[in-house]
């Protein structure tokens, strides 16, 4: 349960506070996904001889993330990777990547978190062409240019003030969409599912979710699964039924408001995006909230005589 605003009413006095919903992680998995075995592990560093050994065993690096202070590393079997290298940066990796072009490796994930860039570089990922843009602006323009010369997003992130876009060539894609939101997931979330497309990319920054959705491809993915802790079940349960995680992001909605005005003895409640209103007067116990039974929104009360605290939840 995500709890989202809280406002208070002082014998008369009307105040209202917005909030955040609680920091969530998202995970998508899929079917279709050439992997044969996969295995996860989060760590506030990782140094270069863990990942070592994971290469030594012929996994491949697929996911890296940043989210409630560790990152959270993805390694699958079955890639068709041949070689892999990743390297972190204070700064944005553009020589990095320049180089690694330059030897037939292409970026595979980038991510930020904890002050620095997370770069991982592959061979054998089957693009055939990339670019990449930074702008502090979400690059909208830059993506639709992309698209128009026959590029798809292979990664989207918000790190170090700016949004830092890859597209690349090669993806299989045929039509792809994409959609910012202050709440995940946005409105037409499950019309474009229903048309048949596919999660392939999400992150949060600058107060919103960006989401990337894609046709053409070979996965199947269903709807995504939110945990306010790391989704070690959620990612159990996927594996148990043949899927393998392609996702990882971490961020929070931006909760709802909660507004209140007179109506000649009365008050009135309205609050937006979210569903169940709940009351108490002792803010202190978290055991004392009480669903406000009836409520539709808005919502009408008398005045009340002394404090009465009202959160929306979903």
């Amino acid at each position: 349960m995500r709890r989202y605003c809280v406002l208070l009413t002082v014998l008369g006095m009307l105040e209202a506070s917005t909030g955040r919903a609680e920091p969530r992680w998202i995970l998508t998995s899929a079917t279709g996904t050439p992997y044969t075995e996969q295995e996860w592990r989060t760590r506030t560093i990782f140094s270069a001889a863990e990942i070592r050994e994971v290469w030594n065993r012929d996994f491949y690096i697929t996911g890296f993330n940043y989210g409630a202070g560790e990152w959270a590393l993805v390694m699958s079997k079955g890639t068709g990777y041949s070689a892999q290298e990743w390297h972190t940066r204070t700064n944005f990796p553009a020589a990095e990547i320049s180089d690694g072009w330059r030897r037939g490796f292409y970026i595979t994930s980038l991510s930020h978190g904890a002050s620095y860039w997370a770069l991982v570089l592959s061979k054998g990922s089957g693009y055939t062409e990339q670019e990449w843009r930074t702008r502090t602006n979400f690059p909208s323009a830059q993506i639709r240019d992309g698209w128009d010369r026959g590029f798809f997003i292979t990664s989207l992130t918000r790190g170090a003030g700016e949004w830092a876009l890859v597209m690349s060539k090669g993806t299989g894609y045929r039509e792809q969409a994409w959609r910012t939101s202050t709440n995940f997931p946005p409105g037409d979330f499950a019309s474009l599912r229903a048309n048949g497309y596919e999660v392939t990319g999400l992150s949060h920054g600058a107060g919103v979710w960006a989401l990337v959705m894609s046709r053409g491809g070979s996965v199947e993915t269903p709807a995504p699964v939110s945990t306010t802790t790391f989704p070690i079940g959620a990612i159990n349960a996927a594996w148990q039924r043949g899927e393998y995680v392609t996702g990882l992001a971490y961020g929070s909605d931006a909760g709802a408001r909660i507004e209140l005005s007179r109506a000649g003895g009365q008050i009135i409640v309205d609050w937006s995006g979210i569903g169940l209103l709940q009351q108490t007067t002792m803010v202190e116990d978290p055991e004392s909230w009480t669903p406000v039974l009836g409520a539709t929104n808005p919502y009408l009360i008398n005045a009340p005589g002394s404090n009465t605290y009202f959160r929306a939840v979903d």
